[in-house]
C-alpha cells in the first residue's frame, strides 16, 4: 500500500439533502486536490459513493447543484488547461464494505453534521418545504365543501390520498400520462364542461336540451341514462340525498353510505374511456355543426354520421 494520507477536512453544509452534502464535498475536495498538486502531479483520481453524484459532478447540467458543479468543473479545467497530460479520473466506489478511505470520509461527514451549521438552506431543501406547504394548504382547503365544490363527484376520501406522486395519487395514476385525458377527467368531475346545464347556470348560449332529446342535459343524465353512451351494468344512478344529508357524508371517508351514493373514480374512469366524446368540446362543436346543416336541409350530414358513428346509434 503506498498511499498517504496528505490532508483532509470537513465542513458544515446547513440544510442540505444528501446529494447536496455529496456534491459540495466532491466539489470542495477537488478545489483542494488542484490546488496543492504540485508540477509533478499529472493525474487527480476522485473516488465518489454515490453514482449520481459522480455523474453530474462535472456535468454542469440543469438541476440543483448546477452552480456547485460549474465551480467543480472550474477547477477540473484548471488543472487539465497545464498540458495533455493532466488528467482527472472520477471513479465509483462501494460504500460500508470496508474500504478504509470510505469509511474515514464518511466518519468525517458524521463529524461534519455536529457541527454549528450556517444559515443556508439548498434549492433541494427549500422546494421540498414549499412543496410540502403548499399540499398541506391544499390538504386543509378540501376539507371545505365550498372549496371542493358541490358539484363535485370526485370523493373526499379519494381526494385525501392525492399525493405529489403518481403513485400516491389515484388521479395521476389513471390520467397523468395525457394532459388532455386529465383536463377532461377534471372537467366532468366538476362539471364545468360544455353540455345542458352548465350553460344554463351560468347563462352561455347553446342549447340546453341533450342530443338524445332530454329536455335538460344534466351530467347525471349523461352518466346514468343517456342512452347514446355505453355504460357499465354497476354504474347506477344513486339514491337521491339532501344537501344537508350529503354534506354529514362527505365528512366522513369511511362510511359505506357516501361510497353507495357516489360513482368510484374507477367507474368514471371506464365511462369515460368508454365514450372518447363525452366532456368534450369536440362533442359540442360536432352536435352544433349537425344542427346547422339539418337546418340548412338537404338530407343526411357529414356531421350527423359524425354524431352516429361516436355513439350507441351507430349500432
Amino acid at each position: 500500500d503506498q498511499t498517504k494520507h496528505v490532508a483532509s477536512g470537513k465542513f458544515a453544509l446547513g440544510a442540505a439533502t444528501p446529494f447536496d452534502a455529496e456534491m459540495a464535498a466532491l466539489a470542495v475536495g477537488l478545489r483542494k486536490a488542484v490546488e496543492t498538486a504540485g508540477d509533478s502531479i499529472t493525474e487527480i483520481h476522485v473516488y465518489v459513493d454515490n453514482k449520481a453524484a459522480a455523474q453530474a459532478i462535472l456535468a454542469a447540467g440543469r438541476g440543483p447543484s448546477q452552480m456547485v458543479s460549474i465551480m467543480a468543473a472550474k477547477s477540473a479545467r484548471s488543472f487539465l488547461q497545464r498540458s495533455a497530460e493532466h488528467k482527472i479520473f472520477i471513479s465509483w466506489c462501494p460504500s460500508h464494505t470496508g474500504i478504509v478511505q470510505n469509511e474515514f470520509v464518511d466518519q468525517s461527514a458524521k463529524e461534519a453534521m455536529e457541527l454549528p451549521q450556517p444559515d443556508f438552506v439548498s434549492y433541494s431543501i427549500a422546494r421540498q418545504r414549499f412543496t410540502a406547504r403548499a399540499i398541506d394548504g391544499w390538504r386543509k382547503l378540501l376539507e371545505n365543501a365550498s372549496y371542493r365544490g358541490h358539484h363535485n363527484l370526485a370523493r373526499i376520501h379519494d381526494l385525501r390520498k392525492c399525493g405529489p406522486s403518481a403513485k400516491q395519487n389515484i388521479f395521476l395514476r389513471q390520467w397523468g400520462k395525457s394532459n388532455y385525458h386529465f383536463a377532461r377527467l377534471t372537467r366532468f368531475l366538476s362539471g364545468h364542461f360544455p353540455h345542458g346545464e352548465f350553460r344554463q347556470r351560468f347563462n352561455i348560449e347553446g342549447p340546453r336540451n341533450c342530443a338524445c332529446g332530454h329536455a335538460l342535459e344534466t351530467r347525471d343524465h349523461i352518466l346514468y341514462d343517456c342512452p347514446l353512451w355505453i355504460r357499465s351494468r354497476s354504474l347506477q344512478r344513486p339514491q337521491e340525498l339532501s344537501r344537508a344529508f350529503r354534506a354529514v357524508l362527505v365528512m366522513d371517508e369511511e362510511d359505506e353510505q357516501l361510497r353507495s351514493h357516489h360513482p368510484s373514480i374507477k367507474q368514471i374512469h371506464q365511462f369515460l374511456n368508454q365514450n372518447p366524446m363525452v366532456a368534450t368540446f369536440e362533442w359540442a362543436d360536432l352536435l352544433q355543426q349537425a344542427a346547422e346543416e339539418r337546418q340548412r336541409g338537404g338530407g343526411p350530414s357529414r356531421s350527423q354520421a359524425l354524431v352516429e358513428a361516436h355513439t350507441t346509434l351507430k349500432v
